[in-house]
């Protein structure tokens, strides 16, 4: 993972500071310390390079496989219900028009509902 991802700022850092302290000579206070230094800031590049794949694991790849997968699969679920739904609404209309009443079921939008009072 480490090949593929743009370094980290601290390991190039670190490795910078590691190189110039072997330069300078280790019995080098100074020198000795940019060595350690580095060595921290190598430890850090490591961190952030495993937390960078610990997000990628557990994060984004799991948001990826609900973007493509399940969304698309509860998009065909709600088609199929749409067309049962549909088809259940055809169903009642032709029912409904078979027994004269109205597509609503409501007496007031009935065609005739004036005729029963207009004695």
């Amino acid at each position: 993972a480490k090949a593929a991802t743009y370094p980290q700022p601290e390991g190039v850092l670190g490795e910078a500071m590691i190189s110039y302290g072997r330069k300078i000579g280790e019995e080098n206070l100074y020198a000795s310390s940019l060595i350690e230094m580095g060595e921290s800031m190598k430890q850090i590049a490591d961190l952030k390079y495993n937390l960078d794949d610990n997000i990628k694991m557990n994060v984004l790849e799991p948001l990826h496989v609900l973007s493509t997968k399940d969304i698309k699969e509860v998009q065909n679920h709600r088609k199929k219900v749409q067309g049962r739904r549909l088809d259940f609404d055809c169903k009642k209309r032709k029912k409904d028009k078979a027994f004269g009443s109205t597509p609503t079921g409501s007496p007031a939008r009935s065609p005739g509902w004036m005729g029963m009072y207009a004695y």
